[in-house]
């Protein structure tokens, strides 16, 4: 009976042996994945680089061509008004003149109001890219976990 409690002293316990084999198993599959995992980050990295300098020229152009377009619409926008009261001073139209203008200068603001929010709906495709990168390579990682 001696013999017997000697070579159950001796061998280890299943339970902890399998888990600390587990264990390793976890740890040579982080340590081999680590690299690749860097590597898919800085991918990452350049491609929201990429995609924010895009995004920044795109912002840019948007800025100076508003400003640009303001400026010569709002001066040709003075200017035929001046003129249409100008011609029409002496009739008796000045009233549906002035009127006139003011409406022109609405429609005129509406249409430049709804290509302003058309240029801004683009902008919510912005890292589209970025985004459908990390989501696939988050459901590879959760898939092999």
């Amino acid at each position: 009976m001696s013999q017997a409690n000697s070579a159950e002293s001796s061998a280890p316990p299943r339970s902890t042996a399998g888990g600390a084999l587990a264990a390793l198993q976890i740890l040579r599959l982080l340590g081999s994945a680590s690299e690749a995992l860097f590597a898919q980050a800085g991918l990452h990295a350049q491609l929201a680089r990429m995609e924010w300098q895009q995004e920044k020229r795109r912002l840019a152009s948007m800025l100076i061509l508003g400003v640009v377009a303001a400026l010569c619409v709002g001066c040709v926008l003075l200017a035929l008004g001046a003129l249409a009261l100008i011609v029409g001073w002496d009739s008796g139209y000045r009233i549906p003149i002035a009127a006139g203008v003011c409406v022109t200068y609405a429609v005129l603001a509406a249409i430049a109001w709804f290509r302003v929010a058309a240029l801004a709906a683009r902008g919510e495709s912005a890292f589209a890219a970025t985004r459908a990168e990390l989501t696939s390579d988050l459901a590879m990682l959760r898939s092999r976990l």
